[in-house]
């Protein structure tokens, strides 16, 4: 069945709040996904060139210590990484720099449980 494929991706997750990765982790874990965790946009380029073959899915926080999500996003292009992005933000003032980027959606916090899986499952789709 398909939906047995997708429960098996694995989902990266950048964003130097805790309690996001955490809350992220829980959503996804029990949607079905793995999840890699990483404080900033450097730990996860890290673990996106160990890892790139098994990764299917970013999610990035846009602004982070380091190296935030906009910059990782350029890296990983600069690697030839075109696995789809989620950028999150709080900052709805953002939305001018983010339409420059190319990642797959968008999504301001707060956000839900249903609408982080819902988008997860339409961009591995």
């Amino acid at each position: 069945m398909g939906t047995q494929k997708e429960r098996e991706k694995t989902i990266l997750i950048a964003d130097d709040e805790q309690s996001i990765c955490f809350f992220l982790q829980r959503c996804l874990q029990k949607a079905g996904y793995q999840v890699l965790l990483s404080s900033d946009g450097a730990e996860a380029l890290k673990l996106l060139d160990q890892r790139q073959e098994t990764i299917d899915l970013a999610i990035t926080d846009l602004q982070m210590p380091r190296m935030g999500g906009d910059e990782l996003i350029a890296k990983m292009r600069e690697r030839g990484i075109s696995i789809p992005v989620i950028m999150i933000t709080a900052d709805k003032s953002a939305l001018g720099q983010l339409e420059k980027m190319t990642p797959y959606a968008f999504l301001f916090k707060p956000f839900s449980p249903k609408t982080i899986t819902s988008l997860v499952c339409q961009a591995l789709s």
